[in-house]
């Protein structure tokens, strides 16, 4: 819920620096006059302004988010970027400390500030605005989302919600559960939006114990704000409700299937976390040839896989391993790790998503996504067979080309050509015949007549072997060692934080230097895949 709106007007020469923001600030309280509401103004030392509107009563995210973004398109200098994630996003107070310098300092008396804050704004000045903003509102709904239905979903009827085919959720749905959001030109309010998650989460397979779970740890804050219209107590009776209805839509309503579709049983699909994660490496291996051959496409291709074996440890597709775990997965760094997640979460198409940042011991949390659409693709492949591998240890002695084909022959499971391991693996055939050399060196796979295999001895433990007479295992305890030592002392720095904060030594930023000069901070072991560096 939102109880204040906080609205960001920046001053840059882009926009027309300060002359710009004080003209939109004047049309901002001009509205705000006209529909009877007060607010709090104060101004950047940068030449910005904010405006503060106290709700009495506060809005769902959704709501508010709609109104700042309209009020942005009238005017160009602010930035709604506050109000566009439900998990993130802040603003700089009256009295905080400014970055370039100064202070960030009230236009208007103390008491007269304290006043509005104090009182706030009614319902009736809420609606007014909303009214006043509503030929913006229209523009922000047209621009949102593209009219095009995303493969894999069919509608039923003009006013219920959509059905999916397929073993997973659909990217849209995703993203409503995810951030509240959602296509205004199929859902014309936010019950049917919250219908169509519930909908589509049924015949994903997903229960009602999984939806809960999402909503109360965090993961699904969107879905969370559609029921903040009830109070809390009714909260959790108004989701069983809807659930029941959302099942019997997920399994009485038409869907459009493909020929490789399971078929539904009498009590609805039914498919485990398990399930879900090898229909995402099926996505996956459609586009996974695609992505190049060079050492940074093979180290995502690798960091992909990691994500996909820690999903499986810990049953399910959402999962929050720090990125010196994943490094350790695939033997790289836990910087490359970090950049090369950064990229892989902003690819248009992206087969993660990067849903709650990490914070104190807490690391970055991902979602394995099946973009819409690969859906169909993935769905029409046989599940991968065998346990999921990211970099075994002795692949970082062999390489990672000697991995991706000793992976393809594993999953061939029989004698195959050099032709068809090109296929399989994405690399030249140069690069392939290379591999294959270097991996019947060791005595990992034979070939004869043109033909290749896995030998005899590539089993697991003399891999594991192997591994150790190359020194890699000594390598990996080492990694390893280093990591949870930096975890320790990054632990450490931050009990000696909360220890001086409770004490009173840095309860404003003013007084943060102390907290350096009494504990240096480490580095941040799960660096936060969103900041460089």
């Amino acid at each position: 819920m939102c109880r204040t709106l906080c609205l960001d007007f920046d001053a840059k020469p882009a926009t027309g620096g300060e002359p710009a923001v004080l003209s939109d600030v004047h049309t901002t309280t001009g509205l705000l006059h006209a529909a009877g509401a007060s607010w709090i103004r104060d101004r950047s030392p940068s030449g910005g302004r904010h405006v503060y509107v106290p709700l009495r009563e506060p809005v769902p995210f959704h709501v508010a988010r709609e109104l700042v973004e309209a009020l942005a398109i009238a005017c160009p200098t602010l930035d709604p970027s506050p109000h566009r994630s439900i998990i993130s996003g802040c603003i700089r107070t009256p009295g905080s400390v400014h970055r370039a310098g100064g202070h960030q300092q009230l236009e208007m008396g103390l008491e007269d500030a304290v006043a509005v804050a104090t009182h706030r704004n009614g319902q009736d000045a809420f609606d007014r605005l909303w009214e006043e903003l509503s030929e913006y509102r229209a523009m922000v709904r047209a621009h949102r989302y593209d009219e095009a239905e995303p493969d894999g979903v069919v509608s039923a009827d003009a006013s219920g919600p959509v059905a999916v085919s397929g073993r997973t959720m659909s990217t849209e749905m995703l993203r409503t559960a995810t951030d509240g959001t959602w296509n205004h030109t199929r859902y014309a309010s936010a019950s049917e939006a919250r219908q169509a998650v519930l909908v589509n989460a049924a015949g994903s397979g997903l229960g009602l114990v999984d939806i809960q779970a999402r909503i109360l740890n965090g993961v699904w804050p969107g879905l969370a704000q559609f029921y903040s219209r009830y109070s809390p107590t009714h909260r959790q009776a108004a989701l069983r409700r809807d659930w029941v209805e959302a099942q019997r839509f997920a399994t009485q309503s038409p869907v459009r299937k493909s020929n490789t579709s399971q078929p539904s049983t009498q009590g609805g699909p039914s498919v485990s976390a398990s399930q879900q994660v090898r229909t995402w490496l099926n996505a996956l291996k459609v586009v996974d040839t695609r992505l190049g051959s060079d050492r940074n496409s093979l180290t995502k291709r690798l960091l992909l896989r990691a994500v996909a074996e820690a999903c499986m440890k810990t049953g399910d597709v959402v999962v929050a391993f720090g990125v010196r775990a994943l490094a350790v997965a695939i033997g790289s760094d836990a910087s490359t790790v970090s950049r090369h997640l950064r990229e892989l979460v902003q690819d248009p198409e992206p087969l993660l998503a990067l849903i709650q940042k990490g914070h104190g011991t807490e690391a970055d949390t991902y979602r394995l996504v099946v973009p819409d659409h690969l859906e169909q693709a993935a769905a029409a492949r046989s599940w991968r067979p065998g346990k999921i591998h990211a970099l075994r240890p002795v692949f970082r002695s062999l390489g990672m080309p000697e991995a991706l084909v000793f992976e393809a022959l594993e999953m061939l499971g029989t004698s195959v050509p050099v032709k068809t391991l090109v296929q399989e693996s994405g690399l030249s055939r140069t690069a392939v015949n290379d591999a294959l050399n270097v991996l019947a060196s060791w005595r990992l796979c034979t070939g004869s007549a043109g033909l290749w295999s896995l030998s005899p001895t590539a089993s697991d433990a003399n891999l594991e072997a192997l591994a150790e007479q190359l020194g890699v295992l000594e390598q990996v305890f080492q990694q390893v060692a280093r990591y949870r030592a930096e975890r320790a002392v990054w632990h450490s720095w931050l009990a000696a934080r909360a220890a001086a904060q409770s004490a009173g030594y840095i309860d404003d930023l003013a007084h943060a230097s102390l907290l350096w000069e009494l504990v240096e901070p480490p580095p941040d072991p799960w660096e936060s895949t969103l900041v460089p560096g």
